[in-house]
């Protein structure tokens, strides 16, 4: 037996109000769209400049063209003999100790202070105090070079050289630079830890 189906209900008019894609609406998508990209594009353009450091690496070309040079330099350095003692500022109270090596702090690591006087003694051979050098303390920063600060020493007399010093705490590499009438006599680096 045959069966029948029941006819499909007429198609009428839809309830509500049909929505139309015009000229505005697409215009106003894009605007959204090309707004939000180049916001998310200034947020990530302006953290990336204010936390790059501006680490700088010099070529390995030019390192190997500085490496004789500066192996010449280590030998006449330690042909001189100097002793060279750099003694950073410290917490009241503490007790002197000298590292091995003689550079850095003079007390316990964790006493050196971020701010105030350091001294730099420097004597010959013999153990003479040397006057009329150029001293240079750079301290340079691991990891950001924009903190890093390079403080020129005062001749004191009697072979000592001083500056005060003001870095936020945290490590640093110390590098200690003498020269005599424009000449590189000495140079030191070494890693320290300020409080």
């Amino acid at each position: 037996m045959p069966t029948t189906m029941p006819s499909p209900a007429p198609v009428g008019p839809r309830r509500g109000r049909e929505r139309r894609l015009t000229g505005r609406t697409v215009l106003l998508c894009l605007i959204g769209f090309f707004g939000a990209v180049a916001a998310v594009n200034v947020v990530m353009i302006r953290a990336a400049i204010s936390t790059h450091g501006g680490a700088e690496k010099i070529s390995s070309y030019r390192a190997g063209l500085n490496f004789a040079r500066d192996r010449e330099a280590a030998e006449a350095q330690k042909a001189l003999g100097w002793q060279v003692d750099v003694m950073l500022p410290h917490r009241a109270g503490t007790v002197g100790l000298k590292p091995a090596g003689g550079h850095g702090c003079l007390v316990p690591q964790h006493a050196c202070v971020a701010t105030g006087a350091t001294s730099v003694s420097v004597r010959d051979a013999q153990g003479r105090p040397l006057a009329g050098l150029e001293a240079t303390l750079v301290l340079a920063h691991p990891t950001d070079s924009r903190r890093d600060r390079s403080i020129p020493l005062a001749d004191r007399g009697n072979g000592i050289y001083e500056a005060d010093i003001a870095v936020t705490p945290g490590n640093w590499n110390l590098d200690l630079d003498i020269e005599r009438n424009g000449e590189q006599m000495f140079r030191s680096s070494s890693r320290v830890v300020l409080n």
